[in-house]
């Protein structure tokens, strides 16, 4: 995951039809919250809906670390994972990188 956060990012959203889409599957979405937080999809992945998605959920926390990743694991619980306890997985993904970005 550290690579999302350390250079920038393209999003590649289409998937197959019959898929779950980009933002609804949990793995991706985590790889795309590191990326956003890491402030590393402006610029290949700007006009993307997941880039958008995220500027509209945390609209005003930019400075606030800790209510934004409180906001992306509430998301979490819309999310699919293939197992369960992935969840748990990217849950502590998205509270470490906020811890990491405090110090």
């Amino acid at each position: 995951g550290v690579l999302y956060s350390m250079f920038p990012v393209m999003v590649c959203q289409e998937v197959e039809p019959g898929m779950t889409s980009y933002l609804e599957s949990g793995w991706c979405f985590s790889e795309c919250c590191t990326a956003w937080l890491g402030g590393q999809l402006d610029d290949f992945s700007w006009a993307c809906t997941a880039t958008q998605w995220f500027s509209s959920k945390a609209a005003g926390m930019e400075h606030d670390l800790p209510s934004v990743a409180q906001v992306l694991e509430d998301c979490l619980c819309d999310k699919k994972f293939l197992h369960e306890s992935d969840r748990d997985i990217v849950r502590s993904i998205i509270r470490g990188y906020a811890v990491k970005r405090r110090l």
